[in-house]
């Protein structure tokens, strides 16, 4: 039984403790309750989470994983390219897009990758994690790189969905607006040694993803800290 559903039946009952006069038990309750259920854990997590980004180091490698599309970010820059720029409605069917209706793009579901995350843990030694939401790979990869280090990421373009070919061509947006914006074709990534850059990626080839090599960690030099090529 959780948490929340004890305090519910607690709640209900006659007398519960949260219910009549007694609801003032109800903080001095929650709060060690909270701790341990909530902070407590988190705390453990974030130690475990600052061990594992020190241990990156130059030489280590960017492992991709691919993603299905939109990955629902970047919604107001799509909703201003294909709505109010090209009037375009959500039934009509796209060639760019295989010739589904736009709608099916839009709504497709976020792949999620937190089982194939759980296993490789369990597997390896996983340096870094990073999950490319809005700020694409520019902006989530920055924030597990250690101070003194830089990543050079290179985005095979044929791995790009078309969706996002479709807005740059329609909305003219430039390539460094487009990879600060969305996913880009890479939903996850992976920081790992080395040595373990190939057994990550048939690992996480079992596990069902299309995985691939994206990059390297290097000494930080002049410059952004993550250093973006996109040959056309």
């Amino acid at each position: 039984m959780s948490v929340v559903t004890s305090f519910a039946l607690l709640a209900a009952a006659p007398g519960g403790v949260a219910g009549g006069g007694l609801s003032m038990l109800l903080p001095l309750l929650l709060i060690p309750v909270l701790y341990l259920v909530m902070i407590r854990p988190q705390q453990k997590r974030q130690k475990q989470w600052q061990a594992m980004l020190g241990s990156i180091k130059a030489g280590d490698r960017v492992v991709g994983l691919a993603s299905n599309g939109l990955h629902s970010n970047g919604y107001s820059l799509v909703r201003k390219i294909f709505f109010d720029l090209h009037h375009m409605k959500v039934t009509e069917k796209v060639e760019a897009l295989g010739d589904q209706p736009l709608y099916q793009e839009l709504l497709r579901p976020t792949r999620i990758y937190v089982k194939s995350m759980l296993a490789l843990l369990a597997d390896y030694p996983i340096k870094g994690m990073a999950h490319i939401t809005g700020g694409g790979l520019p902006g989530n990869v920055a924030r597990i790189i250690p101070d003194g280090l830089g990543v050079s990421i290179t985005v095979d373009p044929g791995r790009v969905p078309p969706v996002f070919r479709l807005l740059q061509e329609l909305g003219n947006v430039p390539d460094d607006d487009m990879y600060a914006t969305f996913n880009m074709g890479v939903g996850f990534v992976f920081i790992v040694g080395a040595a373990e850059e190939r057994a990550v990626i048939e690992r996480l080839g079992e596990l069902g993803e299309d995985t691939f090599p994206l990059g390297s960690i290097e000494k930080a030099g002049e410059g952004p800290r993550v250093r973006l090529t996109t040959p056309r």
